[in-house]
């Protein structure tokens, strides 16, 4: 028994998977000569995929495990387009927009793995230089010409304000979508 096809883009791949869906588009059938491509972007890498006929008037995106491998670990923005026709009568539209989120695959690790956000390890840094310095000491010095310039107390502890809400809103993102409740507690006064 093969698992069931997801009909819709997923959120996350794990390098080395192969990862299918389907997509309905009942304006871009591709039985009326319409084909479905999808372009994955990040900051220095870029990866395109071309759907096929599913043959049940759905669009399959299928991306092997050796294609998958070469994404890069990190976020991709992806735009999907349709088009039918050649050359000078081509025609081409974008019918889809999201993100998705590359992830490691494990046992490509050759050493402990670090699973924590950019979130997370940027409110981590924060702490451990909250938790060293008491004092606003050597907020600035020069070394040949060159001058640096640390971040005050009160600059770091707005920081550390900023992220610590970023990776809570993460913490009740995957809260959600583990199906449990919310950290929210409602109270009802009569």
């Amino acid at each position: 028994m093969s698992a069931s096809i997801p009909t819709t883009e997923p959120t996350t791949i794990t390098r080395g998977d192969t990862v299918k869906w389907t997509i309905s588009l009942p304006d871009y059938l591709p039985a009326d000569g319409w084909t479905l491509k999808y372009a994955f972007i990040a900051a220095s890498d870029q990866v395109t995929v071309t759907a096929t006929d599913n043959g049940d008037g759905t669009h399959l995106v299928t991306i092997s495990a050796s294609s998958s491998e070469a994404f890069e670990e990190g976020i991709y923005h992806w735009q999907a387009h349709v088009e039918t026709g050649e050359a000078e009568t081509l025609e081409k539209y974008t019918v889809r927009t999201g993100q998705v989120t590359i992830k490691e695959r494990f046992e490509d690790q050759e050493s402990g793995y670090d699973a924590r956000s950019f979130a997370k390890k940027t409110l981590d840094a924060i702490e451990a230089v909250l938790e060293d310095r008491a004092t606003e000491k050597d907020l600035s010095y020069s070394i040949a010409g060159r001058s640096l310039s640390k971040m005050t107390l009160r600059e770091l502890q707005e920081a550390r304000e900023y992220w610590y809400g970023r990776y809570q809103s993460e913490l009740r993102a995957e809260r959600k979508a583990l199906g449990k409740q919310s950290d929210k507690v409602l109270v009802r006064f009569t």
